[in-house]
């Protein structure tokens, strides 16, 4: 079950910063400058068309560039607000989970612009939900998760079942980042889009859906364009490891109850390995270990059993 965490997430302390209203307000007035100084400039120098011996033309060219100068500004310091932002929530986040003991973050996924962050731990099984709170959650509590074009569902996984739609062979024997194209192939899809976003159901009552925008446009853009080009790889890539990651949930219990059944029988038949060394490992401590190297990826299912076969020889 998904823990919330009692600490204040880091996202809503950053974004809660008091000098920001501030410093959004001086660009607000900006704006409205450079806007009354546009329409200054043109009504100059629609006067000066109308009496061509006026100066108007020449205010008009002045307040023009004012105009250009203030609208500059605010958009300049706008970006270096953003810019400023994702970099004091980057290390906010990077420093809260520095302090949590045994958390090693493996994968980030920023939505949008810091809405809320997913931080995966592949040693520990587990993983840490940031929005307005904390959430942390294990690898057993991810439920399903789907790919949505504009409302239509592309492809999904889910807890117990099978990988489905264009995908389904590439995450099951190419790992992540093996599908690319996939989803741009599939039957559902069509020759423009507004949103592709990833649905990951999990196991909160309180909020059991994560909704992930990879496109979020006002108007349909063409599948060639760069920026549904760009979602479509993102979203594969995070599609396939949140695939893995259930598939590896799924197979963790039935890998732990087989090394119990070994180390037992192991046990029982009080068998050790000698080593040329002449240090003594029992079969039991060498079985763990080649699990534990099977969870992580390191080794495949089938040198798994390779190796226990020599061990149990």
């Amino acid at each position: 079950m998904v823990i919330r965490v009692d600490d204040k997430s880091p996202l809503v302390i950053e974004k809660e910063n008091p000098i920001l209203p501030k410093k959004r307000k001086v660009m607000g007035i900006f704006t409205v400058l450079a806007v009354i100084f546009f329409i200054l400039a043109f009504t100059l120098w629609v006067i000066s068309i109308l009496n061509p011996g006026e100066f108007s033309f020449w205010y008009g060219t002045v307040s023009f560039f004012f105009a250009f100068v203030l609208l500059k500004f605010a958009t300049t310091e706008e970006a270096d607000i953003n810019s400023s932002i994702a970099a004091e929530l980057e290390e906010s986040l990077d420093n809260y989970l520095s302090k949590n003991n045994g958390f090693t973050c493996s994968h980030k996924l920023v939505v949008g612009s810091y809405d809320s962050v997913i931080a995966i731990d592949e040693i520990n099984n587990n993983f840490y939900i940031f929005d307005d709170e904390i959430r942390l959650a294990t690898f057993n509590d991810i439920v399903e998760v789907e790919v949505i074009e504009d409302e239509v569902q592309v492809t999904k996984t889910q807890r117990g079942g099978q990988v489905g739609g264009a995908i389904i062979g590439g995450v099951l024997a190419g790992g992540v980042g093996a599908v690319i194209g996939g989803l741009s192939s599939s039957k559902t899809t069509t020759s423009k889009v507004n949103k592709i976003f990833l649905k990951i159901i999990i196991n909160d009552t309180k909020r059991p859906v994560l909704t992930v925008y990879f496109l979020n446009e006002k108007e349909a853009l063409d599948r060639s364009h760069k920026n549904v080009v760009k979602a479509l790889e993102l979203i594969d890539h995070w599609y396939s490891l949140f695939s893995i990651l259930i598939k590896r949930s799924e197979e963790l219990p039935k890998i732990e109850s087989n090394v119990t059944q070994l180390s037992e029988e192991s046990t029982r038949r009080d068998s050790v390995v000698k080593q040329d060394s002449g240090e003594v490992i029992s079969i039991a401590d060498e079985l763990i270990k080649l699990s534990e190297l099977m969870i992580k990826g390191i080794i495949t299912e089938e040198e798994f059993n390779v190796q226990k076969k020599k061990l149990l020889a």
